[in-house]
């Protein structure tokens, strides 16, 4: 079985109450929870991260210019494309703004920038599909 990381996303085995994949992000988690960011709850047996990203929604950010587009789909990767918008948002700011996060991006060895530069390679190689906007369903 396997769990999501609670700070960035990643997949990780399962292990009764652990809701981070390393140390640095259960540093950021309590760090992100006195600020009173609420994180992502942990997901057990996550099996597939999102597909389908969509312009329209890094469009909407308000801090587009503390992120590129490839930045912003690797930290909304694992929430569901049902998930609020805004909160998704509110969670790419907190991340962003945190003085870890910068860090992290100059330091090749910090594991959020290896899984950065592995979700970057995966981004390029066409299995992510890009779209330009949400497309509503009509009820029925």
């Amino acid at each position: 079985m396997k769990c999501v990381c609670t700070v960035c996303g990643t997949e990780f085995p399962y292990y009764k109450g652990k809701l981070y994949c390393s140390n640095s992000c259960k540093t950021k988690g309590h760090k992100l929870k006195k600020e009173g960011v609420e994180l992502r709850q942990p997901i057990s047996g996550f099996n597939q991260e999102r597909t389908t990203f969509y312009l329209s929604d890094y469009e909407n950010f308000n801090e587009k210019s503390l992120c590129s587009f490839i930045q912003y789909c690797f930290l909304i990767k694992n929430f569901s494309e049902s998930e609020n918008i805004d909160f998704m948002n509110d969670y790419v700011e907190t991340i962003i703004r945190s003085n870890e996060f910068e860090q992290d991006l100059k330091n090749h060895k910090a594991p959020m920038k290896r899984k950065l530069l592995e979700f970057e390679e995966i981004y390029h190689s066409g299995r992510y599909e890009i779209k330009d906007s949400r497309t509503l369903k009509n009820p029925e």
